[in-house]
């Protein structure tokens, strides 16, 4: 039979079914090593280690390692690259764009861009104009200190006429795919490669869609489904809006069957980064020319090699000259969408925002922002979740020549915020933008050709407004259990635990660690839960 122990005057007694402990609110004044009791403020275990008092059961407990530094008591800790454990490290930045780099220095057409994870490097797809319009890639490098490092390091994927109309990184198969239109007779093709330092290795090129194809277009990677959704107009079935699911083997693609999403003609979005992946579902914004040029999305789901789509929902009953580009945003779980309307106001064909919600195979859409002051042609969109703000850049086209131009906004549910507008990144005409981020460096490239100088190829490195960390989703450890100097044994509490050198929670409220280290009942990105609040104190260590 089991034996309880505890302060009553019967200490020892017999019980049937369990063990009992002594109850207290606050830890004993005296104890011996592996004395152990119920604290019932925290419903939890406590147990003495001959030193300090720490909760046990339920995951709680401590771990010990090498400080980093000075840390105090209550700092929430993370784990460092060195395994020594430190505080959060933040630095904050301020928005700053570079200056041109070109990187191909003759006539450059149709560029897509997409970048390259494993080798931290900003492709650039494109139709050499002087040699005989091919299809080209080259690479570059976006550093820290907003600059570009180039690697002239050209190859030729295609030695005819060729009009790159999108492209995408497979994380899965480390390969970047490109769908194109091969000139006379104009069919659509894709191929795939892999990029090692300097070495491109090609695989075979597929034709996704026989008839004529419109060169307008984009390529989006599913990562639910693991598989690519090439998006394209049939020019040789009356322009229709089509899209075609690809599986993606090592340089190799196989492709299931043409699916028909408009009936009419249809101008399909370049620059489409539209994986909703809350709830699983392509999107594809397009302008329907037999619908007096209307601005609307279908939203799909792939299922194997195939997709399904929704009704054709508006988001613009106004005639747009385009929709310029759109990308998910994981923080709101919305797609945000640029696209030039041109009736809406006095500036007729001002570039707009809109941000629009899945449901199912539908959508719901907020108002539309303006982010640029004048007419616009051109435009790329990116996001970059370390600093949570949209990247447009865009074409004014009411100065000659036209300028290369730069927008920064945040969204809230459906509503975008411009947090600046129409900043310069180029005096000449800047046309087929594309914004690619680097991961390492949390910098951004403005990709474009810029058509006053013979449509070089060139690039403007850009960085948002931002708070730098090294908080990452997996790194957060718990909270320091004293005052520490650099080289001490560092007691962590850690999952389960209670930490109670806290001030200022909010009472039954889960925390979340901050970019900065403090902590906040509002998430940041990362999204790093430290914990649900016992009271104003005391921090209860989430699992």
């Amino acid at each position: 039979m089991p034996i309880f122990v505890g302060s009553n005057s019967d200490d020892s007694r017999i019980r049937s079914n369990r063990v009992g402990f002594a109850v207290s609110t606050a830890n004993p004044g005296s104890a011996s090593e592996g004395d152990v009791y119920f604290n019932s403020s925290d419903s939890g275990l406590r147990a003495y280690d001959g030193s300090a008092w720490s909760a046990v059961g339920a995951g709680g407990g401590t771990f010990s390692g090498i400080a980093s530094g000075s840390i105090s008591n209550g700092d929430p800790v993370i784990i460092q690259d060195t395994g020594k454990i430190g505080i959060v490290s933040s630095t904050s930045f301020t928005q700053a764009n570079g200056s041109q780099t070109v990187w191909h220095s003759v006539e450059t057409y149709r560029t897509e861009s997409v970048y390259h994870e494993t080798e931290d490097k900003m492709i650039f797809i494109y139709q050499d104009g002087p040699d005989s319009n091919k299809g080209k890639i080259t690479w570059a490098t976006l550093n820290a200190n907003v600059t570009v490092s180039l690697t002239y390091q050209e190859s030729t994927f295609l030695n005819s006429t060729c009009m790159p109309m999108g492209a995408v990184y497979v994380p899965d198969e480390d390969v970047v795919v490109i769908a194109y239109v091969e000139g006379d007779p104009y069919h659509g093709k894709a191929v795939a490669f892999s990029l090692s330092g300097n070495t491109v290795t090609y695989g075979s090129h597929v034709t996704f869609n026989a008839a004529q194809t419109g060169s307008d277009g984009s390529v989006i990677y599913d990562s639910n489904s693991k598989k690519i959704v090439i998006a394209f107009e049939d020019d040789g079935d009356s322009e229709k809006g089509k899209a075609i699911v690809g599986t993606v083997s090592g340089t190799s693609i196989s492709l299931g069957s043409e699916v028909e999403f408009e009936s009419g003609r249809t101008g399909v979005a370049a620059n489409l980064k539209t994986f909703d992946s809350t709830n699983n579902k392509i999107v594809i914004p397009y302008k329907d020319r037999d619908d007096s040029n209307k601005g609307k999305c279908v939203v799909g789901t792939v299922s194997g090699t195939s997709i399904s789509f929704g009704s054709p929902v508006v988001f613009s009953t106004n005639e747009i000259y385009m929709a310029q580009g759109a990308v998910y945003d994981p923080d709101s779980g919305n797609i945000v969408i640029a696209y030039r309307d041109n009736v809406l106001d006095s500036a007729s064909g001002r570039g707009y925002i809109k941000v629009g919600t899945v449901s199912g195979d539908t959508m719901t859409f907020g108002d539309p922002v303006a982010y640029g002051a004048n007419q616009t042609i051109y435009a790329g969109i990116g996001y970059d979740p370390d600093a949570q703000k949209f990247l447009v850049a865009h074409t004014d086209s009411t100065s000659s020549p036209y300028k290369g131009r730069y927008s920064v906004f945040t969204v809230s549910g459906q509503t975008p915020t411009m947090l600046t507008t129409d900043t310069q990144f180029d005096d000449g005409y800047a046309a087929h933008m594309n914004i690619v981020r680097s991961t390492s460096v949390k910098r951004s490239g403005i990709v474009y050709n810029d058509v006053s100088q013979f449509s070089r190829g060139s690039v403007v490195a850009f960085r948002h407004a931002f708070l730098d960390t090294d908080l990452t989703s997996s790194n957060f450890l718990g909270f320091a259990d004293a005052d520490y100097s650099d080289g001490d044994t560092v007691n962590v509490q850690i999952a389960g635990s209670i930490d109670d050198a806290q001030s200022g929670l909010t009472t039954g409220s889960l925390h979340y660690v901050q970019r900065d280290g403090t902590l906040g009942v509002g998430a940041s990105f990362p999204i790093v839960e430290a914990g649900t609040a016992l009271s104003a104190t005391k921090i209860k260590v989430k699992k």
